[in-house]
């Protein structure tokens, strides 16, 4: 998934958090590794996911976050994808 789709999901116009965004990118992809999803860039449902969970990342990112929890939505296509491998 390229920088500027997410950026684009994200409403973000600017540069200035492109590293986190990659960072929070590849954070995104070893959370659906680890939770048995290997990555499927070729998957629709995958590639809302990884988005989802991006933007989860991105818009929690501060310490004082009071819903640090998965949302329970996410969870549930996280548990499609891997049923589905």
């Amino acid at each position: 998934m390229e920088l500027q789709t997410v950026k684009d999901y994200l409403r973000i116009d600017y540069d200035d958090d492109d590293i986190l965004i990659d960072g929070m990118k590849l954070a995104a992809k070893q959370y659906l590794t680890n939770a048995g999803v290997p990555e499927q860039s070729d998957n629709k449902l995958y590639n809302v996911v990884l988005i989802m969970l991006i933007s989860f990342f991105y818009d929690n990112r501060s310490i004082d976050s009071k819903s640090a929890a998965i949302p329970g939505t996410i969870n549930n296509l996280i548990t499609q994808l891997s049923c589905s491998v």
